[in-house]
């Protein structure tokens, strides 16, 4: 079994986000990063603050880095609202794969003219500033909503999985949805899993990045929250199937540090993954407005029960030799009275025993479980 632990945060910017830039002022939400060659590039939904009347709830800004953390971003964005009314209300969430033939498929968030209603789109083109929307590629079935947040991985046996956020009963939920491309025809089966009554996930789950690595099982590092919608991110393992789940963490991987504005939201919120000469690289936002990437490592069984050998990341030594103290932590409003909870000092996290980390062991109600098929859901044939 292997568990995983945040060993570093970092900053992430855009050139046109400072005080002077053009989306100043702007939020900053659901960052896709991806690699090509030595080049990052980018995908983050953008959004005003505050929000108008009129305002899109998200436009689709592309960008680039030469080190996955100053992008410098181009004159127009990639994808805007409209004019089909299934995303004139706003585009969000995008990720990003690659077609057969080279071209870019941007899976992304529609939201309807009257903000009611997500669903789940796509575009595709030659290149990022120059896509076509091309259908509905999955709507919410009867009785459930705002189908959102793709995660797509392709399974051992050689099925594409789809996962996606969906809304039922004042809630998020998780769903899943194969198909032999990434076309589909897809056929949506049983949730993979389910939040847990009496943990931090009690109440809303969104999907996160998927890791698949030689030798280990896949991991998603997904959203969860309580029902204040506080969300944290947390980590669940499947067979390399995806057939049934293999391990999840109790406790959340990565908890917000206290928000500097008291009215800014309590959100951590992953949105992909880079692996890098073993080390992965983990892309989110705070408070629904910042960015932010973080080094995730993943530990066997045998370094249970003993402190840490592995050598600290050179940028993380670097913020030690300098006394860097940049919280990870969790606060939290209880009676108009704030109480931390669970901080600790970027300066420390390397160096704790694993014993005193959240380490995460399996959940048995969970583990093996497989997923019975629920029905078939097929592409809306008509151009958007």
């Amino acid at each position: 079994m292997v568990a995983y632990a945040v060993e570093a945060l970092e900053e992430v910017t855009l050139d046109i986000a400072g005080s002077d830039g053009r989306l100043a002022g702007y939020d900053l939400m659901s960052p896709f990063v991806w690699t090509e060659g030595a080049r990052y590039r980018l995908l983050v939904r953008v959004l005003p603050r505050p929000l108008g009347i009129g305002d899109p709830t998200g436009v689709i800004w592309c960008g680039d880095s030469s080190d996955g953390l100053s992008f410098v971003m181009r004159t127009e964005p990639s994808i805007t609202p409209g004019p089909d009314p299934m995303d004139l209300g706003g585009c969000e969430d995008p990720t990003v794969v690659r077609g057969a033939k080279g071209a870019y498929l941007v899976f992304y968030t529609g939201v309807d003219m009257k903000r009611q209603q997500g669903a789940l789109l796509v575009a595709e083109g030659p290149d990022l500033t120059n896509l076509r929307k091309q259908r509905v590629m999955l709507k919410a079935p009867e009785g459930e909503g705002n189908i959102k947040e793709a995660t797509l991985a392709k399974g051992a046996g050689g099925q594409y999985h789809l996962f996606y956020e969906y809304a039922r009963g004042n809630a998020s939920r998780i769903g899943m949805a194969v198909g032999p491309n990434l076309e589909g025809p897809w056929t949506t089966m049983e949730d993979p899993f389910t939040v847990r009554e009496d943990r931090w996930d009690n109440w809303h789950l969104s999907t996160g990045p998927i890791v698949q690595r030689e030798g280990e099982d896949p991991v998603m590092f997904y959203n969860g929250a309580n029902a204040d919608a506080r969300w944290r991110i947390g980590w669940i393992s499947f067979s390399p199937d995806f057939a049934c789940i293999t391990g999840r963490g109790l406790e959340p991987l990565l908890i917000p540090p206290p928000p500097q504005d008291r009215t800014a939201t309590d959100i951590a919120f992953a949105a992909s993954c880079l692996v890098q000469q073993g080390d992965i690289w983990l892309y989110f936002s705070l408070e629904d407005r910042i960015l932010r990437r973080a080094l995730v490592r993943g530990y066997g069984r045998a370094d249970l029960g003993r402190s840490l050998e592995l050598p600290l990341h050179p940028r993380l030594r670097t913020e030690r030799q300098h006394g860097a103290k940049d919280a990870i932590g969790e606060e939290r409003q209880q009676g108009g009275r704030r109480t931390a909870s669970h901080v600790t000092s970027k300066a420390d996290i390397a160096c704790r025993p694993v014993e005193q980390r959240d380490w995460s062991m399996h959940e048995p109600r969970y583990i093996g479980r497989r997923f019975p098929q629920r029905g078939s859901t097929r592409l809306a044939k008509s151009t958007i």
